[in-house]
């Protein structure tokens, strides 16, 4: 029993990593876990139910992913999980989109009291719930704080590095080119070798960051939702809404975005719709013209 639950954490991981769609690997995890639950087998059921918390996210059903969550880091409070701190930045994760940032602020500054994990596949959690919450007074310094994770710890990259994708929609809203071009530049080392079109999708939307290029972001977004990626789809209209304000072009991708975030409940990562404030750096926060 022990290992075919082993099975129930490990497959669906090695599907998601495979770019497959998300409806059966939610069904697969659920699977897992209601046999986990009657085995009393208390710590599987936790990263079970973690990893059901943050495929539901992803798929926009953010009520399932918080009580999936909260059952996560309850658990994990019993048997002493040396995972606490995932546990716990996963419901921060999901609770600042929900707009609960205080809430979110508590989790990830538990969490901190936890080990950082330091196996690639999750060890970019502790920089990107750091980073959020950094973000939402000190975006510079948010931007500054995943750089310089992501250069100190190449080998902890995901792959692909989801890290190195939020690092590029920050460099965007700050118009830093040189951090938006080496995250850019990152991800695409990260997810070198995955195929299949979810991956494909998630570089046409990387890459149409430095291309500025709205209608590519919008095009990956619609590819991203079909598959269940509904969190990321709304992550990838935003940055094209908010390219297209930018370019001055007409585009519906405001709209589909704003109709996203209502149907989920959810808000998209880095902030309210619409970013107007990003449409037009302050003459503040402009770097001064060269001395001649």
């Amino acid at each position: 029993a022990g290992l075919q639950l082993r099975c129930y954490i490990n497959l669906p991981a090695v599907r998601s990593n495979r770019g497959d769609d998300v409806e059966p690997l939610l069904a697969m995890i659920k699977e897992g876990l209601q046999l986990a639950r009657r085995s009393a087998a208390r710590t599987t059921t936790a990263w079970l139910a973690d990893n059901y918390a943050g495929m539901a996210l992803s798929n926009g059903r953010a009520d399932e992913a918080l009580e999936h969550a909260n059952e996560a880091v309850e658990l994990g409070r019993i048997v002493g999980d040396p995972h606490m701190g995932l546990r716990l930045r996963t419901r921060a994760g999901i609770l600042a989109l929900r707009g609960d940032l205080e809430a979110a602020r508590r989790d990830v500054e538990a969490a901190r009291a936890y080990p950082d994990e330091t196996e690639p596949q999750i060890a970019e959690s502790s920089p990107l719930t750091d980073g959020y919450v950094t973000w939402l007074d000190d975006p510079a310094g948010a931007l500054a704080l995943l750089r310089d994770w992501a250069e100190s710890h190449p080998e902890l990259l995901g792959t692909p590095s989801h890290l190195a994708r939020i690092m590029a929609r920050m460099a965007l809203r700050l118009d830093d080119r040189a951090a938006l071009e080496r995250a850019v530049e990152l991800y695409r080392q990260s997810s070198e070798g995955r195929s299949g079109r979810v991956y494909e999708a998630k570089r046409r939307w990387v890459d149409a960051l430095t291309a500025g290029d709205p209608s590519e972001a919008e095009a990956a977004a619609g590819v991203l939702e079909d598959a269940g990626y509904r969190a990321e789809a709304l992550d990838a209209l935003a940055d094209a809404a908010l390219l297209a304000a930018r370019a001055g072009v007409d585009s519906p991708a405001l709209e589909r975005a704003q109709a996203l975030s209502t149907a989920m409940g959810i808000g998209h990562t880095l902030g309210r719709l619409p970013e107007t404030r990003w449409l037009e750096r302050s003459r503040a926060d402009k770097p001064a013209a060269p001395r001649v």
